[in-house]
């Protein structure tokens, strides 16, 4: 842990990022995200089981804003939606990180069957755990409102998640992972794949669209940033609750024996170049030959650029969950 005194300057990382006329994609929340956040908050104390206190913490954190962000372009449906499902990542990510992998295992595979079989809610017991019942939620709404191919996108990289979710408890306990596990298991459990299924919601995928390497290539590039600058901003927090055994900074710490400073600029020069490679795909994104395929590979590149963007703005602008509200142009926070 850093000196007290020593303060600690997250990378300006987003350096390269477009600001000239032609990039107009910029985080612009949804107009009804007052009623959504709203809506989405008086969903979760539905649920029985779920206590009051547990709520007010996960509404505390802000997370419908990240939905309101991304998918201020949306109907106000599927923003609502997604605000749900972030909501429920949230309340997944609360609840296993103080559990042994045996409990966790077990949900995950009770959340992932209510998400294979939309409308099994009704047919659930009253004291099913209150998590699995809005997996099986979510995906009846999905399911109702958008496209077979793009649920089944949605379902398979929420159930990839899950896997992720009950490797990382698995994990909890052991040394440090090596960088490549590290970031094997983090591409699973930042769930952007899902939230990517959401861009494409009301899009008639083709067979192949999503297996095509210019498609791949995009979204990767979009997990890995994320994945970084997730890492960037949250390691404060982290580390002084003594929980950044799995976070970027500190795996990078280990595997270089390096001061927090030291990784932090390391995975700042890393990420800056992601970005660029990402800016000029995107510059440059070539015209597939399949006219159906090349206009969802263009909603792709949209939802991409909102993710990295809104997240932006969620870590600095909008959420006091990790601190970093207002960096000002330094960038530098007193460690906790």
């Amino acid at each position: 842990m850093p000196s007290p005194d020593v303060r600690i300057t997250i990378p300006d990382f987003m350096a390269s990022w477009p600001t000239e006329k032609g990039w107009p994609w910029e985080a612009r929340p949804h107009a009804d995200s007052n009623s959504i956040k709203a809506e989405s908050e008086q969903w979760m104390r539905s649920y029985d089981g779920i206590e009051g206190s547990f709520v007010d913490k996960i509404i505390r954190g802000r997370f419908p804003d990240i939905a309101c962000l991304i998918y201020g372009h949306q109907t106000r449906e599927h923003c609502l939606l997604q605000a749900l499902i972030m909501l429920h990542f949230f309340v997944i990510d609360e609840v296993t990180d103080h559990e042994g992998d045996t409990a966790v295992r077990e949900k995950a595979e009770a959340m992932a069957q209510a998400l294979r079989n939309p409308g099994s809610l009704s047919s659930m017991r009253a004291d099913t755990w209150f998590g699995v019942r809005m997996a099986a939620d979510i995906s009846t709404r999905y399911s109702t409102i958008g496209t077979r191919a793009s649920w089944q996108f949605f379902v398979d990289t929420f159930i990839d998640y899950l896997d992720g979710v009950v490797d990382e408890a698995a994990a909890r306990n052991k040394p440090i992972l090596s960088r490549a596990d590290y970031l094997a298991l983090r591409t699973k459990t930042i769930g952007v794949l899902p939230g990517m299924a959401m861009a494409l919601i009301d899009c008639e995928l083709q067979p192949g669209f999503l297996d095509l390497d210019i498609v791949k290539s995009l979204m990767g590039l979009t997990v890995l940033i994320l994945i970084h600058q997730n890492d960037m901003y949250s390691f404060d927090k982290e580390q002084a609750r003594g929980e950044d055994g799995h976070n970027g900074v500190r795996v990078l710490m280990e595997a270089r024996g390096l001061g927090v400073q030291e990784a932090m600029d390391c995975l700042g020069r890393e990420t800056g170049d992601l970005v660029r490679q990402f800016v000029r795909l995107c510059e440059d994104l070539p015209k597939l030959e399949d006219g159906t395929d090349d206009a969802h590979f263009r909603v792709v590149r949209d939802g991409c650029v909102s993710w990295i963007i809104g997240m932006e703005v969620w870590y600095t602008q909008v959420t006091s969950r990790y601190g970093m509200l207002n960096l000002g142009k330094n960038r530098t926070y007193m460690p906790a």
